[in-house]
C-alpha cells in the first residue's frame, strides 16, 4: 500500500503518519492517535478540502481482521462526500488482502443514520447479533420513571464544574486503575459536559461519578458511570443527580445512550426504561 496508491483514487485523501498527524489529530480518537505517533502498524486516512483537515479514518490489521477504530467528519464538512472518500480510500489500500473489514457506531443522530447507507452502499452487511451494549432512551423517559420519582439521597455529588482539574485529573487516575468506565478523551475532553456530570469525592479518593458527553447535536452519552461503595443507591443517586441537571440544559426529547458495563448499572437501566433499545451497530464486508 503506498501513498501513490490512495492519492490516485481521490486527490483529497493522503495518508496520515507520524509526520503529519498533527494535522489531523482532533479528528482522531486518543487511541488512534497513539498508534500514529508510536509508528506502529496501523492504516490512518485524512481528507483536505479547501485547505482544511477535515476527515480521519484509522484502523488495524490484525489477522485477515481490519477494525477500524477511528472515523470522525468535521460539521462543516459532512454531506460532502469526505466519509465515502475515505472509504473509498480505504478499500482501494486494501485491494489484496483478504478477510474482514469490521466498523462500529452508534446511532445517536441523524450523521450517523447516514453512515449505514453509505457503508451498504459499499457492501458492508450489519450483524445484529454483534453489538457492544449501547441502549438509548430519552432525558423524559428516566426523569419521568418510578425509580426516578420517587428516589432520594443525600450524599454530597458535586458538579465537574465545581471541581478542580487537579482533583478530576487525580480521580480520572483512580477509576482507571480500577478498569471502571471513562469518557475516551478524559475527564477533561471538551465533549464532557462539565455542569452535569458529577462527581462524589472523600480525602480517601473517588466514591462515585457520572460523566455526561455531547454526542452530536440531539444526544447525550453516559460515558462513564460507577461506584466504588458498596450500596448501588449511591450510583443511583449519582445518575438521578447528573440526568436532573441535563433536564435543566437540554430538551426532555433528547436521546440518552447507555452502556451499563455491570450489573448495578444494567439494573437501574432495566429500572428506568424497559423498553430501551440497543442503539450501536457492527458493520463487516468481507474482501478478497
Amino acid at each position: 500500500m503506498s501513498d501513490n496508491n490512495i492519492r490516485a483514487y481521490v486527490e483529497d485523501v493522503c495518508l496520515v503518519d507520524n509526520e503529519n498527524v498533527s494535522h489531523f489529530a482532533p479528528l482522531l480518537l486518543p487511541g488512534a492517535r497513539t498508534l500514529i505517533e508510536a509508528r506502529e502498524p496501523a492504516v490512518a486516512l485524512g481528507c483536505v478540502l479547501e485547505g482544511t483537515a477535515c476527515g480521519a479514518l484509522c484502523g488495524y490489521l490484525v489477522g485477515e481482521h481490519f477494525e477500524i477504530i477511528s472515523l470522525y467528519v468535521s460539521p462543516d464538512y459532512r454531506r460532502r462526500g469526505v466519509a465515502s472518500a475515505l472509504f473509498g480510500a480505504l478499500l482501494n489500500a486494501l485491494k489484496g488482502v483478504t478477510g474482514v473489514i469490521s466498523v462500529d457506531f452508534i446511532i445517536s443522530s441523524e450523521e450517523h443514520e447516514t453512515l449505514a447507507p453509505m457503508l451498504e452502499g459499499y457492501g458492508f452487511k450489519r450483524v445484529p447479533d454483534v453489538t457492544r451494549g449501547f441502549y438509548g432512551t430519552t432525558l423524559e423517559k428516566l426523569v419521568s420513571s418510578d425509580i426516578f420519582e420517587k428516589f432520594y439521597g443525600d450524599e454530597p455529588l458535586t458538579s465537574f464544574s465545581e471541581v478542580g482539574d487537579g482533583i478530576l485529573s487525580a480521580a480520572q487516575k483512580q477509576i482507571e486503575s480500577k478498569g471502571f468506565p471513562m469518557p475516551e478523551n478524559g475527564f477533561l475532553s471538551p465533549t464532557v459536559d462539565k455542569e452535569c456530570s458529577v462527581i462524589h469525592v472523600r480525602k480517601d479518593g473517588v466514591k462515585a461519578y457520572v460523566v455526561i458527553e455531547k454526542s452530536g447535536d440531539k444526544s447525550l452519552l453516559v460515558s462513564g458511570l460507577g461506584s466504588f461503595m458498596n450500596t448501588p443507591a449511591v450510583l443511583m443517586q449519582a445518575l438521578h443527580d447528573a440526568i436532573l441537571k441535563a433536564m435543566d440544559v437540554y430538551p426532555k426529547e433528547t436521546t440518552v445512550i447507555m452502556q451499563p458495563v455491570n450489573e448495578a448499572a444494567k439494573k437501574i437501566l432495566a429500572l428506568a426504561d424497559p423498553g430501551a433499545e440497543i442503539v450501536d451497530r457492527h458493520y463487516e464486508l468481507r474482501v478478497s
